[in-house]
């Protein structure tokens, strides 16, 4: 949870003026300036009771005052626990970034030991903040760890965590709050979903500014996808974490996105293949487009139980995606063909080519004219296919491999995201 997040929406002066003015209210009864003299102050005609019994209302309102200071103070040491622990959290991580970049890998293993430590010390003082502290309204979503409760044939009864960070201008008063639209992301294979979050929060952050983030953790660090090691219903998960959050007051519930890199955005095509979600506008896969069990040559394909890919499915129209894929990707090959890493349930699993994958959705998608050859957009170092008005967009990105995604600007990933509300759906 970023520090951001927990940041107090109190205005103390307008609080300490509350309570000014019962203090004065209650200290005796009401004055009036009478008409008969510009000079002199004479008590309004009021009976005893009617004066009691307000003064008794206004004693129990600054008890009510008294009670709200107490619990703001409570709230504001716990927010500073909070801020310290999440400073030496920042600090770890980043020491923890440039360890991996010299391939120090005892000094990696170590601050993964103490990241852990910190994230579980973070979670539990946060914890310990009352739940309505926490979460100033029940029809309000706050940043905080989420849970899907789900069975399947590795596990029972077991709760499946998701991670959201709300933007803070989305406190004080619920007539200052506003609908945010939501991105849900979807991590690679082997991937951490509270670590990448915390990647968005430092390096995303004007979508961080504008969106209800949500990072969805898979089982066992992966997406059941052919042949992983989560055989989990992840379909059904994050359809219950849209429905769950569209609930909420200060979500918008016909704006939601979902991003997904590698394994991720493998899930994110068969979420487009097999779910409607109606109350998500856009998808985006990154460094995986279609592969040949989701997409035949012919049909697209769903999952099915036992993941054997044989059912045709007839994907639901009016959905934006954009595709990014780097040209010298060696584990999700660009041009389509077998990983040499990634296992099928035979051999290794393959791809159809990127940019074939994309017109595919396009074509599904409503469009009738034929694959194009060339960019509709020429820059620099990315090559962009677009289709439908930009509705649906391939963006090929030369001289990268699977870190591809990085070589998008936060611009232009917010531009696409923002975009097409006025495309009919």
């Amino acid at each position: 949870m970023s520090r951001e997040s927990f940041a107090p929406k109190i205005s103390c002066n307008h609080f300490f003026l509350q309570c000014i003015a019962v203090v004065a209210l209650v200290a005796g009864p009401t004055f009036a300036q009478d008409n008969s003299s510009s000079n002199e102050i004479v008590p309004k005609s009021r009976d005893m009771h009617g004066i009691l019994a307000e003064q008794s209302m206004l004693r129990r309102d600054l008890k009510e005052l008294e009670s709200e200071a107490k619990a703001i103070q409570r709230r504001l040491g716990s927010l500073s626990k909070i801020a310290e622990v999440q400073k030496e959290l920042d600090a770890a991580i980043e020491q923890r970034e440039q360890a991996e970049e010299s391939e120090d890998g005892q000094r990696v293993a170590r601050l993964d030991a103490t990241i852990d430590s910190l994230e579980r010390r973070r979670d539990r003082l946060t914890m310990e903040m009352d739940a309505d502290e926490l979460q100033a309204d029940a029809g309000f979503v706050s940043t905080g760890t989420y849970f899907v409760q789900q069975t399947w044939s590795q596990e029972k009864s077991y709760k499946r965590p998701y991670h959201v960070n709300v933007p803070t201008a989305s406190g004080g008063t619920k007539a200052e709050r506003r609908r945010f639209p939501v991105l849900i992301f979807l991590h690679g294979n082997g991937g951490n979903a509270k670590r990448a979050l915390q990647g968005w929060l430092r390096n995303r952050k004007k979508i961080a500014s504008q969106y209800v983030l949500v990072f969805a953790q898979g089982y066992r660090e992966s997406w059941n996808i052919v042949s992983e090691r989560s055989k989990a219903d992840d379909g059904g998960f994050i359809e219950a974490v849209v429905e769950s959050l569209s609930m909420y007051d200060n979500v918008d519930p016909d704006d939601f996105t979902i991003m997904g890199s590698s394994n991720g955005a493998a899930l994110v095509n068969q979420l487009m293949i097999e779910r409607e979600l109606p109350g998500v506008r856009n998808y985006v896969s990154s460094v995986s487009q279609l592969n040949v069990w989701q997409h035949d040559g012919k049909h697209f394909k769903k999952k099915g139980v036992d993941n054997n890919y044989e059912s045709v499915a007839t994907p639901v129209t009016g959905r934006r995606l954009l595709n990014i894929s780097g040209v010298d990707d060696r584990l999700v090959p660009y041009h389509g063909g077998s990983s040499k890493s990634i296992p099928a349930k035979t051999g290794k699993l393959a791809f159809v080519d990127a940019e074939r994958s994309t017109f595919l959705w396009a074509k599904q998608m409503g469009f009738g004219g034929k694959q194009l050859e060339t960019p509709t957009v020429a820059a620099e170092n990315v090559e962009s296919f677009i289709y439908l008005d930009g509705d649906v967009v391939h963006l090929k990105v030369l001289n990268e491999g699977h870190g591809a995604t990085h070589a998008i600007s936060e611009e232009a990933l917010l531009e696409f995201i923002a975009g097409g509300k006025g495309s009919g759906r």
